[in-house]
């Protein structure tokens, strides 16, 4: 494993584990009984969203695609360091100020905690990315998932025991004792932001699948952007084979609304829509959830009437649920294993949480019946969330490395409307009830997951191998030469055809100043790559040598 990823699951679980203590039920509890005001709690929040959105796509920008990744992350462990001994002061200093005082010291603090992670969110996902070999980038997004979900469980398993130790009670003394170990926890996580290194991550491996432009490696960013030619999302659907067609949810006919969502897209859009697409769905299904995941722990407090501890043991089983259900949506996504693709898993276990949530705010009766209402939002929690994973690896498969930083810093930016929204959050649960801000939350995120179907027949089933394209010297900016590593064709490209180890992977292009051509590049058992290209009229075909494994120059 890269020295990388594991610095980075060491990261997650520890921040995970911290915010689980403190970042949910106890501070949603610390603010309203601060406050007494649901407005004022999602004013906080607001605050803190607020402050992540102003500092993410400057810091991923500037920051991480210019300075570098780790450089960033370090820059990020002197703010978090900052921000801790910030929020300890205020949190234990009591009789500096009044209550009101307090509130705004912890308003100040909010900002500084999203300050943080707008600072180092982006690179951490950037460096992560940067350090997992592109075909793996699912099965490591879905680790990481995890990993983070098993923080979140040990966090709350954490605060139960120190409620349990201070006192089961939404008291002041009590939520200040957890939250601030929690706090004190995040210091030994700001601690190894700062042995990052940019050295140890891949090259081309870990490149985009789809994110790429085919150019000179010698030309300019600028001579690039007029003379690129780009593998299309139509191409890409066009040349795998059928099983990575997404133009269907089943078997369904072709007049089905998933194959008329995949001719649309295939016909209006390309693949350098996808980025576009994911982040606008993310943004609005951000401030759909602010209304409202802010304010679960108070409706266990003040509708369930649910103590601290019990309100954190449904955290503490909602979360491996949740791990459960993302490796079940990965296993039905995967082209080896399941029958549905990635978009069409996104799309179903969103439809399904939000079906959930509307179930949540319609049955005000059994609000109060615990073995009724736990297990309706533990089910909704999990299966809206456990595709994560997936979306975020469709999201890198998309975007080139050179890229990521921003994209990921501008894909944070969900971060504003989930706790931005928070404000309009407590103003309709203070107005007209918890029930009536579920079913709004509910309606908007229905619009952000149907931006969804706009990705059908863009994105291919699984996470297509890493093509390796660089312009061949000797023919200009004309000649093209497509490089598929051993094993990696046989599972999205053509069947073996040579009943060894020889596989043909086939991908179109448009040239910048010519007509489309196709690409083919056969890799043999030996090792020989042949590579030649075709243009329309079928001219100009070509063939290279390459180097076998014993150092020999073959012909392809």
């Amino acid at each position: 494993m890269n020295y990388n990823v594991k610095l980075s699951l060491v990261f997650t679980f520890l921040n995970g584990t911290s915010r689980g203590i403190w970042a949910f039920t106890v501070l949603s509890g610390y603010l309203y009984v601060l406050t007494g005001s649901n407005l004022l709690v999602g004013l906080a929040e607001g605050i803190q969203g607020t402050s992540q959105a102003l500092v993410a796509i400057p810091a991923g920008i500037y920051l991480t695609d210019g300075i570098g990744r780790d450089k960033t992350l370090k820059i990020g462990g002197i703010v978090g360091a900052l921000t801790v001994g910030f929020t300890l002061i205020t949190l234990l200093i009591t009789n500096a100020w009044s209550e009101r005082g307090r509130y705004i010291m912890l308003c100040v603090a909010l900002a500084l905690w999203g300050a943080f992670t707008g600072v180092w969110k982006g690179s951490l996902e950037s460096i992560y990315a940067d350090s997992v070999r592109e075909e793996e980038k699912s099965k490591y997004l879905v680790f990481k998932f995890v990993i983070t979900l098993l923080s979140n469980t040990a966090g709350p398993v954490t605060g139960i025991f120190l409620f349990i130790w201070r006192g089961d009670t939404w008291t002041m003394p009590e939520l200040t004792a957890v939250f601030c170990s929690g706090v004190s926890l995040m210091s030994v996580a700001v601690f190894v932001l700062f042995f990052f290194d940019d050295g140890r991550t891949l090259g081309a491996e870990s490149e985009a699948a789809f994110g790429q432009s085919l150019t000179h490696p010698n030309e300019s960013d600028d001579s690039q952007a007029g003379n690129q030619a780009l593998l299309t999302a139509k191409d890409v659907d066009e040349t795998v084979r059928p099983l990575e067609r997404e133009s269907k949810l089943g078997s369904g006919s072709s007049s089905s609304l998933g194959e008329l969502a995949g001719t649309f897209s295939r016909k209006f859009l390309t693949r350098e829509s996808v980025p576009y697409i994911i982040v606008t769905s993310d943004v609005l299904m951000g401030l759909a959830s602010g209304m409202t995941i802010k304010f679960f722990p108070l409706f266990f407090k003040n509708e369930a009437m649910l103590s601290p501890v019990s309100t954190l043991l449904i955290n503490v089983i909602t979360f491996p649920v949740m791990s459960a259900c993302s490796k079940l949506a990965q296993y039905s996504s995967d082209p080896n294993t399941g029958c549905l693709g990635r978009v069409q898993v996104c799309l179903l276990t969103s439809y399904t949480g939000i079906a959930l949530l509307v179930l949540m705010g319609s049955l005000k009766s059994v609000w109060q019946m615990w073995y009724v209402i736990c297990p309706i939002y533990i089910a909704r929690t999990a299966i809206m969330n456990c595709n994560y994973p997936i979306r975020k690896s469709i999201l890198m498969n998309f975007v080139p490395k050179r890229l990521r930083g921003r994209w990921n810093s501008i894909d944070s930016v969900t971060r504003f409307g989930w706790s931005g929204s928070a404000l309009l959050g407590g103003y309709l649960a203070d107005t007209y009830g918890y029930g009536f801000s579920f079913l709004v939350t509910a309606a908007v995120q229905f619009c952000a997951a149907s931006t969804w179907w706009l990705l059908v027949g863009l994105v291919p089933r699984g996470n297509a191998p890493v093509i390796d394209v660089a312009t061949t010297p000797n023919q200009g900016r004309d000649g093209y030469r497509a490089v598929a590593r051993e094993g990696e064709a046989v599972s999205h490209f053509d069947d073996d055809i040579d009943g060894a180890n020889g596989y043909e992977a086939k991908c179109k292009v448009e040239h910048a100043n010519g007509g489309a051509g196709i690409v083919t590049s056969f890799y043999s058992q030996e090792n020989l790559v042949e590579t030649r290209r075709s243009q329309k009229d079928n001219k100009d075909e070509t063939t290279y040598k390459s180097i076998n494994n014993s150092g020999h120059e073959a012909e392809g």
